[in-house]
């Protein structure tokens, strides 16, 4: 990663910089050089194409990487100190504690500090050092394009990036895959129990590629986007800080208890065909089996399906483009001819 993208996504950097972070990374920052012990780590936002956010169930999903990103600067220091700080003004508290006191607070009903992010990605590299190896000193600058709480996934790509680079500060041997898995259970440190979708795409995204990606274990293959394609991305400017209440957890909580619920339908059935002894009644069993194994699967189906259906009537029918957009989600057709436009 070169100078000149760090500079693209600065804004402007505060005064108090030099004296947080160190003057070389600093001057690095501000004149697009790359200087000697200094380490640029990049992790990449998404938008989830399909299959929301069942990743928290186990089910698999289908992201694709955006170019806006987070970096972060980082170079080892002597002392056990972990220094952090944003080169937006905007984000004016910085962090600074020792390696070994280094705590995530997040209070109830209060949005995390952003840094606090960015700890759960140390924090989690840290764990994975092994005995006997002592962490260094780290001093971290934060830039980045990703709108925050705008459902870019921001909160992932700077955990997953913080840890990209702790782990190359502390010469860490993982795999990207390896530390996708690390961040997803590092970043609910912050307090949600979210999946595994955000921080496997920001690490193993590939250009010109959707991903499909699988847990239990994680997985990937490539969905190649056809070359007409095109994406339109709009910020409504709306915010919300999963973190700050407790709906996140609440619908994660809802949704497993809901699949086990009916999971459990299909395992009685297919216990009682394993207890079964005569063939006939193995066969019948079998049956049955399938036949609730497929209910099963229509019943995940058809929950979708009114799940999107609840979505076009009662979010998109109230959206501010009206007929327009109404037009585009297949509500209603368009007059031969015209031209509706937002």
């Amino acid at each position: 990663m070169d100078g000149d993208r760090v500079m693209t996504m600065n804004a402007m950097l505060p005064r108090q910089m030099p004296e947080i972070l160190g003057t070389v990374v600093y001057q690095m920052l501000c004149t697009r050089s790359c200087v000697e012990g200094v380490t640029l780590k990049n992790s990449l936002a998404r938008v989830n194409l399909i299959g929301e956010h069942v990743d928290y169930c186990g089910y698999s999903v289908c992201p694709m990487a955006i170019k806006n990103s987070i970096i972060i600067a980082v170079k080892t220091i002597l002392n056990d100190v972990i220094k952090i700080v944003n080169t937006d003004s905007n984000y004016g508290h910085s962090y600074k504690n020792n390696v070994d006191q280094l705590r995530i607070e997040v209070k109830p009903g209060e949005a995390p500090a952003w840094y606090c992010y960015v700890l759960c990605g140390i924090k989690g590299v840290l764990e994975a050092i092994p005995s006997g190896q002592k962490p260094v000193g780290l001093s971290l600058a934060v830039t980045g394009n990703v709108p925050q709480a705008s459902g870019l996934s921001s909160s992932s790509a700077l955990v997953c990036a913080a840890a990209l680079a702790t782990a190359h500060a502390n010469k860490l041997d993982i795999s990207r895959k390896g530390l996708a898995n690390l961040c997803a259970k590092a970043e609910q440190y912050i307090g949600t129990q979210g999946g595994g979708m955000d921080q496997a795409i920001a690490l193993l995204a590939t250009t010109g590629s959707a991903k499909h990606i699988y847990f239990n274990p994680l997985r990937s293959e490539d969905v190649q986007l056809p070359d007409e394609c095109v994406f339109v991305i709009a910020n409504s400017l709306s915010e919300l800080n999963k973190a700050e209440t407790h709906h996140y957890n609440t619908r994660v909580a809802e949704c497993c208890l809901a699949n086990q619920g009916l999971r459990a339908r299909s395992r009685r059935t297919r216990r009682r065909y394993q207890r079964r002894r005569d063939p006939v009644g193995r066969v019948a069993q079998l049956e049955i089996y399938v036949e609730k194994k497929r209910a099963f699967e229509d019943g995940l189906t058809e929950e979708k399906r009114k799940g999107w259906e609840r979505y076009v009537k009662e979010e998109l029918q109230q959206g501010p483009w009206g007929i327009s957009f109404r037009i585009a989600s297949g509500k209603i057709r368009p007059l031969p001819g015209n031209d509706v436009r937002p």
